[in-house]
């Protein structure tokens, strides 16, 4: 189990890999990621994984 600890030094972005041309997949994940932010699950998550959202 990783724990952070302190200030976090750097904001990381990340991302989802497609194979490009794969728009009806892009667009499933994007939807996806709507609804968990819509719902709040995505910053439940988050929190889980690396500690306080940062709005």
């Amino acid at each position: 189990t990783a724990k952070t600890v302190g200030e976090v030094m750097e904001a990381e972005q990340y991302g989802i890999a497609v194979k490009k041309g794969n728009d009806k997949l892009v667009g499933d994940i994007n939807k996806a990621m709507a609804e968990l932010k819509k719902n709040g699950e995505f910053d439940k998550i988050y929190k889980t994984w690396f500690g306080e959202v940062k709005k």
